[in-house]
């Protein structure tokens, strides 16, 4: 009876956090963007990101998440990834600087 309720809560628990963290970031949507990406062009969420800072540099993740409609997780992920193939850069701190856009989705 006691191993009955505390199963029941432990599954009440998981489902609650489930719908906390929403469907943004489950483990197939990281596998897809990771393999649909064939790193000449930018995905839709790298070509929204990249938008969201050319407007608002100064932006932390939690803001460009809520721009982009995305969880942070997304948010930090595909920075790196923008990052590392040179589209933006870091400007100052992480408190008080502000990302630069180096090349345009285009170029």
């Amino acid at each position: 009876m006691f191993t009955d309720f505390i199963a029941d809560r432990v599954i009440a628990t998981q489902l609650d956090l489930l719908r906390l963290m929403g469907d943004d970031d489950t483990v197939n949507d990281t596998v897809n963007d990771t393999v649909k990406s064939d790193g000449s062009t930018l995905s839709k969420t790298e070509q929204t990101v990249l938008a969201a800072i050319s407007t608002f540099p100064d932006y932390s993740y939690e803001k460009l998440a809520e721009e982009c409609g995305v969880s942070r997780p997304t948010i930090a992920r595909t920075i790196k990834t923008l990052q590392s193939r040179e589209y933006i850069r870091r400007i100052g701190s992480d408190k008080t600087g502000h990302w630069e856009v180096i090349k345009k989705e285009d170029e």
